[in-house]
Protein backbone atom coordinates (compact mmCIF):
# COMPACT_ATOMS: atom_id res chain seq x y z
CA UNK A 1 0.00 0.00 0.00
CA UNK A 2 1.42 3.37 -1.04
CA UNK A 3 2.32 5.72 1.80
CA UNK A 4 0.19 8.84 1.28
CA UNK A 5 2.45 10.83 3.61
CA UNK A 6 5.63 10.05 1.67
CA UNK A 7 5.79 13.37 -0.20
CA UNK A 8 5.10 15.52 2.86
CA UNK A 9 7.25 13.62 5.33
CA UNK A 10 9.18 16.06 7.50
CA UNK A 11 12.19 14.30 9.03
CA UNK A 12 13.22 17.39 10.99
CA UNK A 13 9.78 17.55 12.61
CA UNK A 14 9.89 13.82 13.34
CA UNK A 15 13.23 14.19 15.13
CA UNK A 16 11.87 17.08 17.20
CA UNK A 17 8.60 15.31 17.95
CA UNK A 18 10.38 12.12 19.00
CA UNK A 19 12.18 14.06 21.74
CA UNK A 20 8.79 14.89 23.30
CA UNK A 21 7.95 11.21 23.79
CA UNK A 22 9.45 9.36 26.74
CA UNK A 23 11.09 5.99 26.19
CA UNK A 24 10.05 5.16 29.75
CA UNK A 25 6.42 4.85 28.65
CA UNK A 26 5.39 1.37 27.54
CA UNK A 27 2.67 2.52 25.15
CA UNK A 28 2.49 6.28 24.53
CA UNK A 29 5.97 6.44 23.05
CA UNK A 30 7.07 7.33 19.54
CA UNK A 31 6.37 3.81 18.28
CA UNK A 32 2.69 4.57 18.92
CA UNK A 33 3.04 7.57 16.59
CA UNK A 34 4.45 5.34 13.86
CA UNK A 35 1.56 2.93 14.31
CA UNK A 36 -1.06 5.68 14.11
CA UNK A 37 0.49 6.96 10.89
CA UNK A 38 0.09 3.45 9.46
CA UNK A 39 -3.56 3.36 10.54
CA UNK A 40 -4.10 6.83 9.06
CA UNK A 41 -2.58 5.66 5.79
CA UNK A 42 -5.12 2.83 5.64
CA UNK A 43 -8.00 5.17 6.40
CA UNK A 44 -6.93 7.73 3.80
CA UNK A 45 -6.68 5.01 1.14
CA UNK A 46 -10.33 4.19 1.80
CA UNK A 47 -11.28 7.80 1.06
CA UNK A 48 -10.29 7.78 -2.61
CA UNK A 49 -13.15 10.02 -3.72
CA UNK A 50 -12.26 12.64 -1.10
CA UNK A 51 -8.48 12.40 -1.30
CA UNK A 52 -8.08 15.54 -3.41
CA UNK A 53 -9.72 17.70 -0.73
CA UNK A 54 -8.06 16.07 2.27
CA UNK A 55 -5.38 18.08 4.07
CA UNK A 56 -2.70 15.44 4.61
CA UNK A 57 -0.36 17.87 6.33
CA UNK A 58 -2.90 18.52 9.07
CA UNK A 59 -3.24 14.78 9.66
CA UNK A 60 0.50 14.12 9.53
CA UNK A 61 1.58 16.82 11.97
CA UNK A 62 -1.34 16.17 14.31
CA UNK A 63 -0.37 12.52 14.61
CA UNK A 64 3.31 13.38 15.11
CA UNK A 65 2.46 15.44 18.16
CA UNK A 66 -0.85 13.97 19.37
CA UNK A 67 0.63 12.39 22.52
CA UNK A 68 3.69 14.64 22.91
CA UNK A 69 4.56 15.31 26.53
CA UNK A 70 2.39 12.43 27.75
CA UNK A 71 4.82 11.63 30.56
CA UNK A 72 4.35 15.08 32.09
CA UNK A 73 1.75 16.07 34.69
CA UNK A 74 -0.33 18.31 32.45
CA UNK A 75 -2.60 19.52 35.24
CA UNK A 76 0.36 20.89 37.20
CA UNK A 77 1.46 22.65 34.04
CA UNK A 78 -1.90 24.41 33.79
CA UNK A 79 -3.59 22.34 31.09
CA UNK A 80 -7.01 20.73 31.32
CA UNK A 81 -5.92 17.45 29.77
CA UNK A 82 -3.12 15.68 27.95
CA UNK A 83 -4.51 16.57 24.53
CA UNK A 84 -4.42 20.29 25.29
CA UNK A 85 -0.80 20.04 26.41
CA UNK A 86 0.19 18.04 23.32
CA UNK A 87 -1.55 20.63 21.15
CA UNK A 88 0.37 23.41 22.89
CA UNK A 89 3.68 21.65 22.24
CA UNK A 90 2.74 21.20 18.58
CA UNK A 91 1.72 24.85 18.32
CA UNK A 92 5.00 26.07 19.78
CA UNK A 93 7.06 23.94 17.41
CA UNK A 94 5.08 24.56 14.24
CA UNK A 95 4.81 28.32 14.73
CA UNK A 96 8.55 28.35 15.34
CA UNK A 97 9.02 26.56 12.04
CA UNK A 98 7.05 29.26 10.25
CA UNK A 99 3.75 27.45 9.68
CA UNK A 100 0.85 29.87 9.38
CA UNK A 101 -1.34 30.32 12.49
CA UNK A 102 -4.35 29.13 10.50
CA UNK A 103 -2.66 25.86 9.56
CA UNK A 104 -1.28 25.41 13.06
CA UNK A 105 -4.79 25.81 14.44
CA UNK A 106 -6.02 22.99 12.19
CA UNK A 107 -3.31 20.74 13.59
CA UNK A 108 -3.98 21.59 17.24
CA UNK A 109 -7.72 21.11 16.83
CA UNK A 110 -7.10 17.71 15.25
CA UNK A 111 -4.95 16.76 18.25
CA UNK A 112 -7.68 17.85 20.65
CA UNK A 113 -10.11 15.69 18.65
CA UNK A 114 -8.38 12.62 20.11
CA UNK A 115 -9.79 13.36 23.57
CA UNK A 116 -12.17 10.60 24.66
CA UNK A 117 -15.21 12.90 24.69
CA UNK A 118 -14.31 15.07 21.68
CA UNK A 119 -16.45 15.31 18.57
CA UNK A 120 -14.83 15.73 15.19
CA UNK A 121 -15.80 18.72 13.04
CA UNK A 122 -14.16 17.72 9.77
CA UNK A 123 -12.69 14.77 7.91
CA UNK A 124 -9.09 15.48 8.93
CA UNK A 125 -10.05 15.31 12.60
CA UNK A 126 -11.93 12.06 11.96
CA UNK A 127 -8.87 10.50 10.33
CA UNK A 128 -6.63 11.53 13.23
CA UNK A 129 -9.07 10.27 15.84
CA UNK A 130 -9.72 7.08 13.89
CA UNK A 131 -6.01 6.38 13.54
CA UNK A 132 -5.49 6.92 17.26
CA UNK A 133 -8.18 4.46 18.36
CA UNK A 134 -7.85 1.83 15.62
CA UNK A 135 -5.67 -0.31 17.87
CA UNK A 136 -8.67 -0.94 20.10
CA UNK A 137 -10.07 -3.08 17.29
CA UNK A 138 -6.90 -5.12 16.82
CA UNK A 139 -6.97 -8.94 17.05
CA UNK A 140 -7.42 -9.91 20.69
CA UNK A 141 -3.86 -11.05 21.37
CA UNK A 142 -2.55 -7.71 20.12
CA UNK A 143 -5.24 -5.88 22.09
CA UNK A 144 -4.27 -7.78 25.24
CA UNK A 145 -0.60 -6.89 24.84
CA UNK A 146 -1.59 -3.25 24.31
CA UNK A 147 -3.67 -3.34 27.48
CA UNK A 148 -0.77 -4.80 29.46
CA UNK A 149 1.56 -2.11 28.12
CA UNK A 150 -0.85 0.66 29.08
CA UNK A 151 -1.25 -0.85 32.54
CA UNK A 152 2.55 -0.89 33.03
CA UNK A 153 2.67 2.69 31.81
CA UNK A 154 -0.02 3.82 34.24
CA UNK A 155 1.76 2.10 37.11
CA UNK A 156 4.88 4.04 36.20
CA UNK A 157 3.00 7.33 35.99
CA UNK A 158 1.22 6.97 39.33
CA UNK A 159 4.08 5.21 41.08
CA UNK A 160 1.94 2.34 42.32
CA UNK A 161 0.87 -1.15 41.31
CA UNK A 162 -2.57 -1.80 39.82
CA UNK A 163 -4.07 -5.24 40.38
CA UNK A 164 -5.01 -7.07 37.22
CA UNK A 165 -8.65 -7.34 38.30
CA UNK A 166 -8.86 -3.61 38.99
CA UNK A 167 -7.16 -2.88 35.68
CA UNK A 168 -9.63 -4.99 33.70
CA UNK A 169 -12.64 -3.41 35.40
CA UNK A 170 -11.26 0.06 34.86
CA UNK A 171 -10.46 -0.71 31.24
CA UNK A 172 -14.05 -1.73 30.59
CA UNK A 173 -15.30 1.58 32.00
CA UNK A 174 -12.77 3.54 29.93
CA UNK A 175 -13.37 1.66 26.68
CA UNK A 176 -17.16 1.46 26.66
CA UNK A 177 -17.69 5.10 25.54
CA UNK A 178 -15.83 4.25 22.33
CA UNK A 179 -18.58 1.77 21.46
CA UNK A 180 -20.64 4.87 20.60
CA UNK A 181 -17.96 6.32 18.33
CA UNK A 182 -19.43 8.76 15.82
CA UNK A 183 -16.70 8.91 13.19
CA UNK A 184 -17.45 7.04 9.97
CA UNK A 185 -14.32 7.23 7.83
CA UNK A 186 -12.42 4.08 6.96
CA UNK A 187 -13.49 0.46 6.80
CA UNK A 188 -13.40 0.04 10.57
CA UNK A 189 -15.80 2.89 11.25
CA UNK A 190 -18.09 2.99 8.22
CA UNK A 191 -21.74 2.90 9.24
CA UNK A 192 -23.12 0.96 6.27
CA UNK A 193 -23.38 -2.00 8.62
CA UNK A 194 -24.61 -1.55 12.17
CA UNK A 195 -22.75 -1.90 14.40
CA UNK A 196 -19.52 -0.88 12.72
CA UNK A 197 -16.61 -3.30 12.41
CA UNK A 198 -14.78 -1.22 15.04
CA UNK A 199 -17.72 -1.61 17.41
CA UNK A 200 -17.92 -5.35 16.82
CA UNK A 201 -14.23 -5.92 17.39
CA UNK A 202 -13.98 -3.66 20.43
CA UNK A 203 -17.06 -5.31 21.96
CA UNK A 204 -15.41 -8.69 21.48
CA UNK A 205 -12.10 -7.48 22.92
CA UNK A 206 -13.78 -6.06 26.02
CA UNK A 207 -15.69 -9.32 26.53
CA UNK A 208 -12.54 -11.43 26.21
CA UNK A 209 -10.58 -9.11 28.49
CA UNK A 210 -13.23 -9.49 31.21
CA UNK A 211 -12.82 -13.26 30.96
CA UNK A 212 -9.18 -12.85 31.97
CA UNK A 213 -10.31 -12.40 35.58
CA UNK A 214 -13.07 -15.03 35.67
Amino acid sequence: MKNVFRKIRDEKAEVSARKLYSKKLAFHNFFHVIETLKFANQIVHSLVTKLSTLNLETIYYALLFHDAGYVEDQTCLGYADKESYSAALAEEYLLGRGMSPVDVSKVTLAIKATHISAECRNLEEEVVRGADISGMAAPYNDFLEMSKAIRAEQEYLIGAKISWADWVRGSEVHLKPYLHEKISCGELFIKSNEPSLFNQRLTSNIKQLKQEIV
